[in-house]
């Protein structure tokens, strides 16, 4: 799967983008398929050469997620460090 072109813009238009549980696991919301630990991983090991062990081995999920927020002023005027947590990422991630 490969992002849609300028998502990162906040001009894109998303209107016809689901919602998503945040915090939430998109495999457990009805994108993709679980993994368990407990059965035969579903991709091959050979890093960083990874193929899913499926009948499509180009098989790559990747999501694409859009979030709008504006820190207080008062955390900008007092000058306070603020940090971005992403707690569930177990790959790769970019933040614009």
């Amino acid at each position: 799967f490969k992002v849609p072109a300028g998502f990162q813009e906040p001009s894109f238009n998303d209107a016809a983008w689901g919602e998503m549980l945040v915090p939430g696991n998109w495999e457990c919301n009805g994108h993709g398929f679980p993994i368990y630990k407990n059965i035969k991983y579903c991709f091959e090991t050979n890093p960083p050469f990874i193929k899913y062990a499926g009948a499509d081995p180009e098989y790559n999920p990747t999501g694409a997620y859009r979030r709008i927020f504006e820190l207080p002023p008062q955390w900008l005027e007092g000058k306070l460090e603020v940090f971005f947590h992403v707690g569930a990422v177990c790959c790769g991630c970019k933040v614009w």
